[in-house]
């Protein structure tokens, strides 16, 4: 295995050619398979200084640790990325999606906005930390993910294995354009199951659970769902993603399931929201929550955000916008305690993730290795 000797001299070309090698990774989710890439950032890291673990907790599925020490015992800052991607989908590409090619700036391929630039930034960066003339003032941890897409199961396994203990702040990579994300709604999936009896069409027919549950949606729409305003984060939102029932076409369905969908904004108790569902729910009709993952927020005025900030102007020349983001990302589970400050940061541009020919502009990524660079000896001495 070729791997290059990291420098300040030659960090922005090895940036590039690392993120084109990741690229060249298929670990699309499902089924994810992060364990080539993983061999691949472990190996980079250890033949570059940095003292990195691989743990493979799934056959095929694995999370990289490493750490960079601080000079300091004040608590650490954690980069946290994922290695897995969204599937390539149906349409065609006009570049084959696991080759990384380079046209007028851009690096085209799945992953490269979201968030495989961000893993190489992130990676670099730990590099040129580790070979610096001086320590950081603070242990730096790189947290690379598996399964992000598949629930956070990477960032569940690390916070099992004490990850977040002593870290006192955090850098997420999701796709942010390089401007600052400081707030992410929570996620509640329910799952409604609508009842009725089997029966051959030809006969008394039953009674059809279908319709049953389209009543449900139909009385669904007339809810106007609890909110709380945010600065950065929209109002509570609800979508209906998938449904099943029925078992011929000439049988009346016994059984109808739904699953929803429902995004809401930091100080918002998602439990209101569930009772508001389930009002609605009617007879032969069951509600129940599979999955709860809370929205995370850091306040505009934590010294964090002014440091990094601060960075991002130093490095880009702009001051970058404060966001919030609808999406989840590891950072609900990672932070979900509410006191460690994070940011969402990343070179990848917001939109880019999942779609055909995603690409990334070569310049954020280079710049993402300067702004966590500095982040880490910027913040680490406050």
């Amino acid at each position: 295995m070729n791997i290059p000797n990291v420098t300040i001299e030659n960090y922005q070309e090895h940036t590039v050619s690392l993120l084109k090698k990741l690229v060249e990774f298929e670990t699309c989710d499902p089924p994810g398979r992060e364990i080539e890439l993983s061999t691949y950032l472990y190996d980079y890291l250890r033949s570059n200084a940095v003292d990195a673990q691989l743990d493979e907790f799934i056959p095929g599925r694995s999370n990289v640790l490493a750490r960079i020490p601080g000079s300091t015992d004040n608590p650490a800052l954690l980069f946290s990325s994922h290695q897995d991607t969204v599937p390539v989908g149906t349409q065609p590409w006009t570049y084959p999606p696991f080759e990384g090619h380079i046209v007028d700036g851009r690096m085209y391929g799945r992953g490269t906005a979201d968030m495989k630039s961000a893993l190489a930034s992130m990676t670099i960066a730990a590099i040129l930390l580790a070979k610096g003339a001086t320590r950081p003032p603070r242990d730096v941890i790189l947290a690379f993910s598996a399964g992000e897409s598949s629930n956070c199961i990477g960032a569940k396994r690390m916070l099992e294995q004490g990850v977040m203990d002593n870290v006192g702040s955090v850098i997420i990579g999701e796709p942010s354009s390089l401007e600052l994300i400081i707030a992410e709604k929570g996620v509640v999936w329910l799952r409604a199951t609508a009842i009725g009896k089997s029966g051959h069409v030809s006969g008394d027919g039953g009674s059809n659970a279908i319709l049953r549950m389209m009543a449900f949606l139909e009385r669904l729409k007339t809810v106007a769902l609890d909110t709380v305003p945010h600065q950065y984060c929209t109002n509570t939102s609800l979508s209906v993603g998938t449904i099943e029932g029925g078992s011929a076409i000439n049988v009346t369905p016994d059984r109808c399931v739904v699953q929803i969908d429902v995004r809401i904004p930091p100080g918002m108790d998602h439990r209101r929201v569930v009772e508001q569902i389930r009002s609605a729910a009617g007879e032969g009709l069951e509600i129940d929550m599979f999955d709860y993952k809370p929205a995370v927020e850091t306040d505009a005025d934590n010294p964090f955000v002014k440091i990094m900030s601060d960075c991002c102007e130093e490095v880009s020349r702009s001051t970058p916008k404060l966001l919030g983001v609808s999406y989840y990302s590891d950072g609900t589970i990672l932070c979900a305690s509410g006191n460690t400050p994070f940011v969402i940061l990343g070179p990848g541009e917001m939109g880019m993730s999942g779609v055909t020919d995603e690409s990334v502009i070569l310049q954020n990524v280079i710049q993402a290795v300067d702004i966590y660079r500095r982040a880490a000896t910027v913040w680490g001495a406050v």
